[in-house]
Parts: structure tokens; sequence; C-alpha cells
């Protein structure tokens, strides 16, 4: 259910759309690995990108950054480990979070895309 609080002022439109909206995300499954992914250089340095990007995204709450940079922080790490198990639990993590965060993951995955691995790794790409 949603309502629209709209009006146009100086040629803008301005208001906000309250109610709940269904997620229209879709995921990609994929347990492809690519050649950086497995040395887990390239990767580490697209996740310290990402969480300078995330650091900026004003729409998020200290708390949502927090647990966000904690998911980018494991898959960094389970990718490093090369541990399967901590791989797919990150991913289920940041598909969860995806799902829950509403019209701000427009901006996340926005931000996130243009690092190809992990773009790639969260099943973006």
């Amino acid at each position: 259910m949603k309502e629209n609080k709209t009006e146009v002022k100086d040629s803008v439109v301005v208001g906000a759309q309250i109610g709940t909206q269904r997620s229209k995300l879709k995921f990609k499954s994929r347990d492809i690995v690519i050649p950086s992914i497995k040395t887990g250089t390239v990767f580490t340095d697209e996740v310290k990108q990402a969480i300078t990007n995330i650091e900026q995204i004003l729409e998020l709450s200290a708390e949502q950054k927090n647990y966000l940079v904690q998911i980018m922080n494991d898959a960094s790490n389970a990718v490093q480990d090369n541990n399967d198990a901590a791989q797919s639990s990150c991913k289920e993590k940041f598909k969860a979070f995806m799902l829950g965060a509403g019209n701000v993951a427009v901006k996340i995955i926005s931000t996130l895309s243009g690092l190809a691995n992990l773009a790639k790794f969260f099943g973006l790409a």
C-alpha cells in the first residue's frame, strides 16, 4: 500500500511516498570464482574502496553502515581464506540486508556496481 503526498514547488516535484513497497531487487546466484578472487588482492582492494564509498552514503544510519562494512570485511576474509562456507554466509547476509534496505538499496547497488569483482561476488553483475 502506498500513499503519495507530493506537490509542485518552483517547477520541482517534492514530497514523500508513504507505505510499504515490495522490493523488485533480483539477485543472481553464482558460484563462479574468477581469477582475481582466487588471489584475493584485487578483491581486497575493491572491498577497501567499497567501504570508503559506503561510509559516504548519507541515507544509511551509522548502524547500517557498520553492519554493511562488517559484511564487506567478512567477505574479504572469506575470499582470502578460500572459505566457501563463509563466502556463502556473506552473500546471504548481504542479500538479506539489501532486501530490508528499501529505497537506499538502489544507492548501494550503484555504489558497488562499479567494483566488478565485488559486484560479481554478491551477484549484482
